[in-house]
């Protein structure tokens, strides 16, 4: 719903950027938005029980994989589509790691009850979050 309320707002925001290929590259971003939240449940397990080494070596290691791949594309002439590519590397690997660190292999299943207490944690958290990042 977040993800398809902001898109309906990028072409308000396109007339105001003034970016060349803004909607495509923002589009592009948004739709990372579902992957980067279903790793908000292994990484709120992983500060639960304090293993914030885990989740610093992970992250440190997207942002270095994030970097490091955002400038080799925009030499290589990307331009601002290698900063989306660099995200979209860092979100993948962030996940893969702390899904691996805290134990929680991804799949797909439906547990009211764990559903419920995990929006009661993981919503505020991500809220947090997505405010810092924006």
């Amino acid at each position: 719903a977040l993800v398809g309320a902001a898109a309906l707002l990028l072409p308000l925001l396109d007339a105001w950027v003034r970016v060349p290929r803004f909607v495509p590259l923002a589009l592009a971003l948004l739709a990372a938005l579902p992957i980067q939240a279903v790793s908000f449940v292994p990484l709120a397990a992983l500060e639960r029980g304090l293993r914030y080494h885990v989740v610093a070596r992970a992250e440190l290691e997207g942002l270095a994989l994030s970097f490091s791949s955002a400038v080799a594309l925009a030499a290589a002439g990307w331009g601002a589509t290698a900063m989306v590519a660099g995200t979209w590397l860092q979100i993948l690997w962030v996940s893969m790691r702390v899904h691996r660190g805290a134990g929680l292999p991804f799949r797909f299943s439906w547990q009211p009850a764990l559903a419920r207490d995990a929006v009661g944690y993981g919503l505020p958290y991500a809220a947090s979050l997505w405010t810092y990042q924006f």
